[in-house]
């Protein structure tokens, strides 16, 4: 496959979010774009990716890249923007185009670029095929090279503009007390962030990876503790940006969530299978989901998996779109047949390993998680996940 590159410089000066559509035209071609690293704390090279599939064959791709710095939305008279959202000062803008003269029906384009001190990053793409249809990715914004911006600051990982932050579950990771500085945990960041959502292979993060749109992430500053689940004021700033809080720590020590829709778990960044406990903890606290083991955290809201009886049990049978599934004490594989109980709380099973119940990355959401988590998703494209 051939390819021919050119880079054209623009100058504008944005300072606030910008919003981008998203357009499909004729014979729907598909395109997506990805950044990488996703987050880091150190001076690097940072990669945009778009791949873009036409039936009928790719023309060409372009991908417009703005490049800034972080600054204070609350400093700027009149944004209108909370004060721990970024805004961008003094940037600079480039499309970088990529023909394909022999019309491949698959294609790639690639741009890279030095990230030094506090930058802040937009790009989208836009594929154009052999017979005048065409298609754009959503905006991404994120943040990369040195990080010392004011503290209270959120620093966007994954930041899809063009939507209201209510029809995304907004994300964000929190560095615990013991790592060693700020670059190892936005290490961190980019190894779980991308092993969830974007770039891994396990069942346990497959619906993140399918409904990745769903969500944006972000990073914070030091000052969180994931032992107490607790922030300092400038981390609180950031926090309340977001429904979702991950604090990241490397000690081995038990994880713990707080149960609600919205609401901060630890997660060790340090284990094996990070990806489950992330996606495990994060059913706790985005999706009010309980625990499916002994010993657990159990009962949630009015859409939970776990039942104070088998009554209770039986009578939400079948989860909604599910396979048939069968009640089952907490901590046995047998049916349960006394409906008067017997066990101190009860869950529905159709003998899959599920998140909420088996530290296992081929679990996956089931049953009643399943349809609580769906339920979620689902509403975020309405405009409100909540």
């Amino acid at each position: 496959m051939s390819r021919f590159d050119r880079t054209t410089a623009r100058t504008p000066s944005y300072l606030l979010p910008v919003v981008a559509a998203a357009a499909v035209g004729a014979c729907s071609p598909t395109i997506s774009a990805l950044h990488t690293p996703l987050y880091s704390g150190r001076v690097h090279t940072s990669t945009i990716e778009a791949r873009a599939r036409a039936s009928l064959g790719v023309v060409r791709i372009r991908i417009l890249v703005t490049t800034g710095g972080l600054a204070d939305c609350g400093a700027i008279v009149g944004s209108g923007m909370p004060a721990a959202l970024p805004c961008r000062k003094n940037a600079t803008s480039v499309v970088h185009t990529c023909d394909y003269p022999d019309h491949p029906s698959d294609a790639t384009c690639v741009y890279a670029q030095p990230l030094a001190s506090n930058a802040l990053v937009s790009y989208s793409a836009t594929v154009e095929s052999r017979w005048g249809g065409s298609a754009s990715a959503r905006e991404i914004w994120y943040a990369g090279g040195t990080l010392d911006p004011p503290a209270w600051i959120a620093r966007p990982v994954w930041w899809q503009q063009g939507a209201p932050l209510a029809g995304r579950l907004d994300l964000a990771f929190f560095p615990h007390t013991d790592y060693a500085d700020y670059p190892a945990f936005a290490d961190s960041v980019t190894t779980l962030a991308g092993s969830v959502f974007f770039a891994g292979s396990q069942p346990v993060s497959g619906s993140y990876r399918q409904r990745s749109e769903s969500f944006n992430l972000w990073a914070g500053p030091p000052g969180a503790d994931a032992t107490s689940l607790g922030f300092d004021t400038n981390t609180s700033s950031v926090a309340s940006l977001t429904e979702g809080e991950a604090i990241l720590h490397t000690t081995n020590f038990p994880d713990k969530a707080k149960i609600g829709l919205g609401g901060t778990g630890s997660v060790d960044a340090g284990a094996t299978d990070a990806a489950w406990v992330l996606v495990h903890e994060s059913g706790h606290f985005l999706f009010a989901q309980g625990d499916e083991y002994p010993g657990g955290a159990h009962f949630t809201g009015d859409c939970g998996n776990v039942f104070a009886t088998a009554a209770d049990c039986q009578a939400a049978l079948p989860a909604p779109g599910g396979p048939p599934a069968t009640c089952v004490p907490i901590g046995a594989s047998v049916p349960a047949t006394d409906p008067s109980g017997g066990a101190s709380a009860y869950r529905a099973t159709d003998g899959s390993l599920e998140t909420m119940a088996d530290r296992n990355a081929a679990s996956d959401w089931r049953d009643h998680s399943r349809h609580c988590v769906m339920k979620i998703l689902d509403a975020c494209k309405g405009g409100s996940c909540y």
